[in-house]
């Protein structure tokens, strides 16, 4: 006997080495065939398009902003009005950067790329005014920054060959920070921000290890992570030198935040207090830090673990700068099919 049903489940999520803000894979090519081509566009959209959702500290739905759509890396505002978030054109082909009221529900184009060119993981500047993201370019990426009411000029931060991936701005402003990697390992790179024209990254660290989502801290003395280096992914806390290099002394760190892996956010609290990150269980975990000196580690605690409805996943959520919120991009029930066998194995 069988039989099917519509029913919430986690569907498998491609995890591109971020913490919660992955790039979006490309599309492949679609058909030509205009009539093909919008009966593929259609079924795509309705297999994947995502209601963004704000949740609070305890797992509680707040609201839920607009409609859907084929939302990825959705990232608040400081404060909490706005979501800025990567959105495809499948007819054209591209991703570009929309602003999102959060009230209105009101919509903003913040880039318009060419075809099989896109822009991805946008970041907010700590008052809201900018926002800066990667984007693929005549063949190379390229860190910008523009306006987030989409009426500014675009700026090239720097240009690299190699593709980036952006997960913050320095809460003081000073600083972008993305990481970089290949089969040979992951670095971790600051960029700053001071002065004019195209700026030169700072190395924070290189590893033969993946690398992924480089956070400073709101004073900029330290850097939360991801590192895969004991053969599992792992939240790290380690001295930021503006200056370069590793720390001299390992009682400088690193130090290790999750105790059974973490492979989500490593977000700080505004005021430096809380570090946020995942759990292989998909629990959302804070954990208390003092940064007052040296960095010292304090309790962890849960603060709810997503049902499956819900998943929560690098690149379709993120943590607000107060702690107080989690914006989801929640994917579609998916259709699956259930079999009845018997105790030979026949259905």
């Amino acid at each position: 006997m069988k039989t099917s049903c519509r029913t919430s489940i986690l569907p498998t999520l491609a995890v591109l080495s971020a913490i919660f803000l992955a790039p979006v894979a490309s599309e492949a090519q679609l058909p030509k065939d205009p009539v093909e081509r919008a009966k593929i566009i259609a079924q795509i959209f309705e297999a994947n398009a995502r209601q963004l959702t704000l949740f609070d500290r305890a797992g509680n739905e707040v609201a839920r902003i607009g409609a859907r759509d084929l939302y990825n890396q959705p990232v608040l505002s400081p404060d909490k009005t706005r979501v800025a978030v990567i959105k495809p054109d499948l007819d054209k082909e591209t991703n570009d950067v929309w602003v999102i009221d959060v009230a209105s529900a009101k919509a903003t184009q913040i880039t318009s790329s060419q075809a099989r060119e896109g822009a991805n993981s946008p970041v907010w500047s700590p008052d809201g005014s900018q926002i800066a993201y990667v984007r693929l370019r005549d063949g190379s990426f390229g860190l910008y920054r523009n306006a987030s009411n989409g009426q500014g000029t675009e700026e090239l931060v720097y240009r690299n060959s190699a593709p980036m991936t952006l997960t913050d701005w320095s809460m003081d402003g000073r600083y972008l920070s993305y990481f970089s990697s290949d089969l040979g390992g992951g670095a971790l790179f600051a960029v700053p921000l001071a002065g004019a024209g195209e700026r030169k990254p700072i190395e924070i660290l290189r590893s033969k290890a993946q690398l992924q989502g480089p956070r400073l801290s709101p004073d900029s003395r330290f850097v939360a992570y991801v590192s895969n280096e004991t053969g599992r992914n792992e939240v790290y806390v380690r001295p930021f030198d503006p200056a370069g290099g590793a720390p001299a002394a390992a009682a400088t760190g690193p130090w290790q935040v999750s105790e059974s892996g973490g492979s989500g956010m490593a977000y700080w609290r505004r005021d430096g207090k809380e570090l946020y990150y995942l759990a292989p269980s998909r629990a959302i975990m804070a954990v208390s830090v003092n940064t007052s000196s040296s960095f010292e580690i304090g309790k962890q605690t849960q603060l709810f673990r997503p049902s499956e409805a819900t998943p929560v996943a690098p690149g379709v959520a993120s943590m607000s700068r107060d702690g107080e919120r989690i914006l989801i991009a929640v994917p579609p029930p998916q259709l699956r099919q259930l079999t009845v066998f018997d105790r030979k194995g026949r259905s």
